[in-house]
């Protein structure tokens, strides 16, 4: 990063002329000031929706602001990687959704994680989250807290792994914490009071 604003710093990009389209790779600068590597996810009239290859945020931002990346910094691979998390199923309720989201920021923001890569589906990885010094299971506490419900996968070498999800579902729906704080949240209920089938 510090070489590529270098560069930039003794060969600026020229203002508008760099032609963004969906997949593009370019540089812009954020809201420190400092220019970063982006690629340009889709284009809606006259703002790109980009995310940040080394860093993962994603921005909209004027096309004006884009400009074109430098050809030595192209096949340079992203530091920045999507994961998803393994054998959860995220709450559909929006309140459960960002309670859920906070406790796994409080979980992972600053903090060493060992990641253990459980299966992909379609390119993406799906894994397992560990706190390194206590060895928490992110994914399991938030099950546990009833802030996500089980993803019963059938293959088998993640049985034990799903097993012990099944297990903190069940202390969850007995503590009745989250999601099931009025029981049995995935059982018929009334559509008529917001609920979905």
């Amino acid at each position: 990063m510090e070489q590529l604003r270098n560069d930039l710093s003794a060969n600026p990009p020229l203002p508008g002329s760099f032609n963004a389209t969906r997949g593009a790779l370019c540089v812009l600068k954020f809201t420190d000031g400092l220019w970063y590597r982006a690629k340009v996810e889709r284009i809606e009239g006259k703002k790109a929706h980009v995310l940040y290859m080394d860093y993962g945020n994603k921005q909209v931002v004027p096309l004006s602001s884009l400009s074109a990346l430098p050809a030595g910094y192209r096949n340079q691979p992203p530091q920045a990687q999507e994961y998803f998390l393994a054998c959860i199923i995220p709450p559909d309720d929006e309140d459960w959704l960002k309670d859920a989201f906070a406790l796994f920021c409080q979980e992972v923001m600053g903090k060493t994680l060992l990641l253990n890569a459980e299966y992909r589906i379609t390119g993406q990885s799906y894994v397992s989250l560990l706190n390194s010094e206590d060895k928490t299971d992110i994914t399991r506490k938030m099950i546990a807290e009833g802030l996500a419900r089980v993803d019963k996968r059938k293959d088998r070498r993640l049985s034990k792994l799903v097993g012990e999800y099944c297990s903190a579902k069940g202390e969850a729906r007995k503590n009745r914490v989250g999601m099931w704080v009025y029981g049995d949240s995935t059982s018929d209920m009334a559509t008529e009071f917001g609920f979905k089938k």
